[in-house]
């Protein structure tokens, strides 16, 4: 069998329920979204739209999805360290977001919450990379700036007055480079006209605190659970000044990777940047190489690719260390570090030994919600 090497991974644009596209088409090449609703490219996706069948999934050239190739030789793409801890789960989904309108205020749940109640090994823990904005105001959404009470969330939420939750939250001023890092239980919403990279844990799971205007047909904003148990994934305390500074970074841009992250967050994914003005060797990983301006060429013992502005390129552990020539600015998106895995969340690994082995539980698939609404908890497809 013939080693995966270096790809080109192309556009796989998504259609969601707010506005967006006609950037992320043009920054990824395209010449027209699909329609005025396709916002986000899911990139080296392994991930299925909640309640699909193959939406989602990334795919090589041959039509082969990416999981299919991963699982056939997980060691080849991920690197022994990886699959000793996460198996054949790449542990990541990286996506490219058009915000056209401001995003409905939403929340991910973290591993607790999805293990006891979806039986999901991995929950939603994100990260966001500005790419663009469309005004200098641009802004994010993010946290609650004071204390709310559960009785309060819920009657907001139920009722479908969600939107009045913005009065309550961090308006965050961003810009391009600008990077923030989104804990699972954060509520949040991306502001209007903001292109970003995200990257996060490999799950379509979502509670949507604002669904008025923003439900589409049979879509599930409290995860089938009610909202009374799925309010129980917001982080309700606030988020003040130092606390913000923590999980905001800008990329400086320089001629060494650089991690976007707060110290500690590995375990979740990691999120370097560099600029490249002649030469760059990036170290033997498995990870997302994206092309956020200029131009070059990425070198590998078996692959030359010509690389420019909006290119996503998928980097297997056995094609070794590469090296970026050229003069080019990048993010790199790489899985979990399996020693923070180790060290943060060891019941990761019992986790995903004992779902299925196409990640079902990740892709928004559910269990039995028979009582949930009452708060008793599910009876889990994990044996754990």
């Amino acid at each position: 069998m013939a080693l995966p090497k270096p790809i080109l991974l192309e556009p796989n644009l998504q259609p969601r329920p707010y506005r967006g596209g006609s950037r992320l088409a043009a920054f990824r090449g395209l010449g027209t979204a699909p329609g005025e609703r396709y916002p986000e490219d899911w990139i080296g996706s392994v991930t299925k739209v909640m309640q699909s069948d193959e939406a989602g999934l990334s795919r090589l050239p041959g039509g082969t999805t990416l999981r299919d190739a991963v699982e056939s030789d997980p060691a080849s793409y991920l690197g022994p360290e990886h699959v000793a801890i996460l198996g054949a789960s790449t542990g990541l989904l990286v996506k490219v977001i058009d915000a056209q309108q401001r995003l409905s205020i939403h929340v991910h749940p973290d591993r607790s919450f999805a293990r006891r109640y979806v039986g999901s090994p991995f929950g939603k823990t994100e990260a966001w990379y500005v790419l663009e904005t469309a005004s200098v105001d641009a802004a994010m959404y993010f946290g609650f700036s004071e204390i709310i009470d559960p009785d309060t969330l819920l009657t907001t939420v139920e009722s479908g007055h969600g939107g009045a939750l913005l009065e309550r939250m961090n308006r965050v001023p961003v810009k391009r480079g600008d990077a923030l890092f989104v804990p699972a239980g954060t509520p949040h919403a991306i502001g209007e006209g903001i292109l970003l990279v995200e990257v996060q844990e490999p799950s379509d799971l979502l509670v949507r605190l604002e669904w008025a205007g923003y439900a589409v047909g049979d879509m599930r904003n409290d995860l089938g659970l009610g909202f009374m148990t799925a309010l129980s994934a917001v982080d309700r305390s606030p988020w003040d000044i130092d606390r913000m500074a923590d999980v905001r970074a800008h990329a400086s841009m320089d001629k060494e990777l650089v991690s976007l992250l707060p110290r500690g967050a590995g375990h979740f994914f990691r999120l370097d940047a560099a600029s490249i003005s002649a030469r760059l060797t990036l170290p033997q990983m498995f990870g997302i190489v994206i092309a956020v301006a200029g131009s070059g060429s990425l070198l590998s013992d078996s692959t030359e690719l010509s690389v420019h502005t909006g290119d996503a390129i998928l980097v297997p552990w056995s094609a070794g260390e590469v090296d970026l020539t050229g003069n080019l600015s990048i993010v790199v998106c790489r899985p979990p570090d399996p020693v923070q895995v180790v060290q943060a969340d060891p019941d990761l690994t019992s986790w995903l030994r004992t779902t299925e082995p196409a990640g079902s539980q990740t892709e928004g698939s559910f269990v039995d919600t028979t009582n949930r609404s009452s708060g008793q908890d599910p009876q889990l497809k994990s044996t754990k």
